[in-house]
């Protein structure tokens, strides 16, 4: 009897931790759906060929932002090689804007690319 009470108050816990664990998936859902547009400015390029990110397969590209001593990468979502302002041969200085997601993507606005003159 000692055993099955132990064994229904293990299922119990893990059942319950479960719950807290989705509960908290939810929650950071809720955070992306409700993200901000940003215009964020740094250099703009292929992350792939221009070795801001290691380890990607593909052309896409990208927006590397310096905030104080700390780098970030912004990986765009959208057609990668085929855009128009698609570059792999250097970086240029320039501004997006878009809505940050997670996994440091980048859903930019229509026509948002601006690159520095």
């Amino acid at each position: 009897m000692k055993a099955l009470f132990q064994a229904l108050l293990a299922v119990g816990v893990l059942c319950s931790a479960y719950a807290v664990a989705v509960a908290e998936d939810e929650k950071k859902g809720e955070k992306d759906e409700k993200a901000e547009v940003k215009t964020l400015k740094g250099e703009i390029g292929c992350p792939k060929c221009n070795g801001m990110v290691k380890g990607l397969k593909a052309c896409a590209n990208a927006i590397r932002v310096k905030e104080g001593d700390k780098e970030t990468v912004y990986i765009f979502e959208d057609n990668g090689r085929k855009e128009k302002y698609h570059n792999c041969t250097s970086v240029k200085q320039g501004s997006v804007k878009g809505t940050v997601l997670k996994g440091n993507k980048l859903k930019i606005e229509k026509d948002s690319v601006k690159f520095d003159e």
